[in-house]
């Protein structure tokens, strides 16, 4: 492999194929001279705000882009049962997402870790799964 000089053409440039990779990077990183109004620092090289010229960490200016909404973290409720059931326990997994493809592959997933059957469904409060027999550590665990 080669290592061109002008990445933008690939052509070699003449006398850059011996030079070791490492040494054309900090050539080329020198050669590169990003300008401070981008990111302007102060007399000891702190960081400062473009906007109001204050360093980063005392700037109050709210910043440019609107804060990203912060992906709900699942908090399903996990419980046994055995009514109806002829005395088997059954561990009941409820307020997941009511996303069907996803909630199928949950399910399948927690069978696998489980080692036992199951199944799924939509309710009125969301997703249910349902797993047979005491699994209530095991997907405590799961969800931490």
């Amino acid at each position: 492999m080669q290592v061109t000089a002008n990445h933008l053409t690939g052509k070699l440039v003449p006398g850059f194929e011996s030079l070791p990779l490492r040494f054309l990077y900090k050539f080329f990183q020198i050669m590169i001279d990003i300008p401070d109004s981008i990111f302007p620092k102060d007399d000891d090289g702190n960081l400062l705000c473009p906007k109001c010229l204050k360093q980063v960490s005392v700037c109050s200016c709210p910043s440019g882009e609107p804060p990203k909404p912060k992906a709900k973290k699942l908090q399903p409720k996990v419980q046994l049962d055995k009514s109806g059931r002829r005395g088997k326990v059954v561990t009941i997994i409820r307020n997941l997402p009511r996303d069907e493809k996803g909630l199928s592959n949950l399910a399948k997933e927690l069978k696998v870790k489980t080692g036992s059957g199951g199944t799924f469904y939509t309710g009125e409060d969301g997703g249910v799964i349902e797993l047979q027999g005491d699994h209530k550590r095991a997907i405590d665990q799961f969800f931490k």
